[in-house]
């Protein structure tokens, strides 16, 4: 049984190593052409509008040191606009919806922020 375990386990680390090292051998293209998607294009990077405060990923998911950065615009706001909803909050950020609520549940979770109500009579305050 132990024989056969490492047999297997030796087996699947080798293909394992050998699919990888084909994958980044592989051009992008010919990679792309397998899946059946057009390449990525790449990210640029836009102006600032008068609501955002963010210059890249204006849709995509935010990286740590985003969340902790607009985490403390949140927070900032929040001083200013006590029980402020979601929506006035998001567009003043210039965030998505998805990174608003991801920045927003950071805040909750490091009990700095505070929830009030259901669904569209939420309200949020800093604690």
């Amino acid at each position: 049984m132990n024989q056969l375990r490492n047999t297997l386990s030796s087996l699947t680390s080798s293909f394992v190593t050998r699919t990888l090292n084909a994958i980044r051998a592989a051009p992008l293209e010919e990679i792309a052409a397998l899946t059946g998607r057009r390449t990525a294009m790449p990210l640029t990077v836009r102006g600032k509008s008068r609501h955002s405060t963010r210059t890249a990923r204006p849709n995509g998911p935010l990286r740590s040191d985003e969340i902790e950065q607009s985490l403390s615009q949140l927070l900032a706001l929040l001083t200013k606009n006590r029980g402020a909803q979601g929506g006035k909050l998001r567009t003043k950020l210039g965030l998505s919806k998805g990174q608003f609520l991801r920045v927003v549940t950071a805040g909750i979770d490091k009990k700095k922020v505070r929830r009030v109500g259901e669904k569209r009579g939420v309200r949020y305050f800093t604690v």
